[in-house]
């Protein structure tokens, strides 16, 4: 039987590293008593412990990029979706509203509706 490198490296068992002495980070279910916070207080160990954040969601990255008008461009990961063409929807509400991007920029939609 021939196992390629790629099979192989599937094979080996996943290694979960503890934290070294000089770091005072804590892990998933693991809590490292050189952390600055008590084990009753270890966000990893008790992720409701965690604050609250109530700050509106915003996308950390962007990336520009040159498109076709004739095409649709999906975003699976975007809160709402965009399109540039009229005739791609079935019912349209035309409203002009300001929208912000990742990168910090405006743009404005004519209308909003069903695709």
């Amino acid at each position: 039987m021939h196992i390629s490198y790629e099979q192989k490296t599937m094979l080996k068992p996943k290694k979960h590293s503890l934290p070294n002495k000089t770091t005072t980070r804590c892990s998933k279910n693991f809590h490292n008593p050189l952390a600055q916070h008590s084990k009753e207080d270890c966000w990893k160990l008790l992720p409701e412990k965690h604050p609250k954040n109530d700050k509106p969601i915003k996308a950390l990255m962007a990336r520009n990029a040159s498109i076709s008008n004739s095409n649709l461009v999906l975003d699976s990961g975007a809160t709402t979706s965009m399109v540039n063409t009229l005739s791609y929807f079935q019912s349209i509400e035309m409203k002009k509203k300001e929208i912000e991007l990742a990168d910090g920029s405006i743009i404005e939609a004519l209308g909003h509706g069903n695709i």
